[in-house]
């Protein structure tokens, strides 16, 4: 048995070679080895959504530009942007407020929108954390959360884990400062 067991070694030896070859080929595949490392990276970040979901809601009201309440009560924060206040208890309104609050209004108060999750499923304060989509008449999916940076109705404001979107609202929102949208057309100076 003693004989046997040298030649069991060696045998896993080599195919443990083998194998690690084969990986290492595989790997090789610079597309395949960016989305091995980013995925890494995001896993050890803590960035890792295991389980993205999305659902549908119906919003009941729009509290201000970067809150709803939904049918059932449940309250939702955009995640990554930052309106002005309209209605903070300890705050005056402020600049442009009440225009960020209209246009959301507008957008989706009463309407079926898509929520998806990001890392935090909600606040401090118990409100749910969102990204939060328009299905438009002519079937596009409207990203409300980035139309809001975009039109300067919002600026961006994103709290590790939950940066998704991170890229894609601060590109929003250096368009929006170049055309002088929203807050960033010198109304509110």
């Amino acid at each position: 048995m003693n004989k046997k067991r040298p030649l069991f070694i060696s045998l896993l030896l080599i195919l443990s070679l083998v194998f690690f070859d084969g990986i290492m080929s595989f790997i090789d595949n610079p597309r395949i080895e960016n989305e091995l490392i980013n995925e890494f990276e995001n896993i050890i970040l803590g960035e890792y959504i295991q389980y993205t979901s999305t659902q549908s809601a119906i919003v009941k009201r729009v509290i201000d530009a970067d809150t709803i309440e939904l049918f059932g009560g449940e309250k939702v924060r955009y995640i990554g942007i930052d309106s002005p206040e309209s209605k903070h208890p300890t705050k005056d309104v402020e600049c442009f407020a009440e225009q960020a609050s209209e246009i959301n209004k507008q957008l989706v108060e009463g309407k079926e929108v898509i929520l998806e999750n990001d890392v935090s499923q909600t606040d401090r304060y118990g409100r749910l954390l969102r990204y939060v989509y328009l299905i438009e008449d002519n079937g596009e999916k409207l990203f409300v959360n980035d139309y809001l940076v975009k039109q300067g109705f919002a600026k961006v404001s994103t709290f590790p884990p939950n940066i998704k979107y991170q890229e894609l609202f601060i590109e929003s929102q250096t368009q929006a400062q170049k055309n002088y949208k929203g807050l960033w057309g010198g109304e509110c100076d």
